[in-house]
């Protein structure tokens, strides 16, 4: 078999240790010479040929996946994650892993028929940086969207599976809906939290923030624990040290703009300037004197429950695009100038 001038060192493999490695590299050539050099270093150290090529793979696995799983922080916060997932609808399925693993991605219906959704986005990225890859007898072509993939062999491969080959395996087909693997991007170890900004004085945006938190605790399209936060500290505490630190480690940010308050503004404008997801709510009133950075972010006319639910589908969007996880929150710092001329309007709105 000649690969890059490499016959000789093939050859000498046995064939069904060279029909294993084949399988596990899929159609990369990279990965089959990574293997087989681990597996002519090992056999200088190991007496046991099984247990060489066990850790042949197992090191080249691991250096493949640290490289797919790099590229993929850009779509999904948790790839590693991903796959034990996939692994283990498979065993609950099929009871073992005996051939290809093949997912079937099922997106979410859409509004705009142009509109690029975030399975998409991480099934492109995940081609590109080959965390994933086409079915065997599958091509890829310019412009294809493609939602059925399958999984690398060599990264959801475990030494106690059945010794599989390409030459005689059946597909293992796992269906999953978009929810289910960007909802995964949420970073499980660590819940979400929500930011609500509201004036504090007013009794109506005093229970829009009870509503709504009760709405995010209980939604069961968020992660379970989801955190509510606010700008709310006790007495004697540094409040803006405080607040600062809250926002910070917030993943959106909803506010009550509604006759603009100083203490609104203030916790507006650092979400800003950490480049946070804001989602403006006005209860029943107009936009129009609102500053002009925040009457330009789509706003929420608050007037009924169907309203509320508008604004979860908004932390949703924002939770599950994969670019969340990767802004730079200080990217666009807000202007001085800005800051002092929304205070002024603050104060004289109030």
């Amino acid at each position: 078999m000649k690969i890059l001038n490499r016959e000789a060192q093939f050859d000498a493999i046995e064939p069904a240790v060279r029909t294993r490695i084949f399988t596990l590299a899929r159609d990369s050539v990279r990965t089959s010479l990574e293997i087989i050099n681990n597996l002519e270093i090992l056999k200088m150290v190991e007496s046991s040929r099984e247990f060489s090529l066990t850790t042949a793979i197992r090191a080249s696995r691991d250096n493949l996946l640290a490289g797919a799983r790099s590229s993929m922080q850009r779509y999904h916060v948790d790839y590693t994650k991903f796959l034990r997932d996939i692994r283990g609808h498979a065993l609950n399925k099929y009871h073992s892993i005996s051939g290809p693993l093949v997912i079937s991605f099922r997106p979410k219906q859409r509004e705009r028929m142009f509109e690029l959704s975030p399975i998409q986005r991480f099934v492109d990225g995940a081609l590109r940086s080959n965390a994933l890859c086409m079915p065997f007898g599958d091509q890829w072509t310019p412009c294809l969207q493609p939602l059925r993939l399958e999984c690398p062999p060599i990264f959801v491969w475990d030494q106690n599976d059945p010794a599989w080959t390409w030459k005689d395996a059946r597909e293992l087909e796992i269906d999953i809906n978009e929810d289910n693997v960007m909802k995964g991007g949420y970073n499980v170890l660590t819940p979400p939290s929500i930011f609500i900004t509201y004036r504090m004085q007013h009794r109506e945006s005093i229970n829009f923030r009870t509503l709504l938190a009760n709405a995010i605790t209980g939604h069961p399209r968020l992660p379970d624990g989801t955190i509510v936060l606010d700008g709310s500290v006790h007495a004697g505490a540094q409040w803006a040290n405080e607040i600062r630190r809250r926002l910070r480690i917030s993943r959106a940010v909803v506010g009550d703009v509604t006759g603009l308050r100083p203490d609104v503004c203030f916790e507006l404008g650092f979400a800003r300037g950490l480049n946070l997801p804001i989602i403006p709510v006005v209860i029943g009133a107009s936009n129009a004197n609102l500053p002009e950075w925040i009457s330009a972010i789509q706003n929420v006319s608050l007037s009924s429950e169907e309203d509320t639910d508008r604004i979860i589908s908004g932390i949703i969007a924002h939770l599950s695009d994969p670019n969340i996880n990767i802004r730079n929150r200080l990217a666009h710092p807000v202007p001085e100038r800005t800051l002092v001329q929304d205070s002024i309007f603050c104060e004289l709105s109030g």
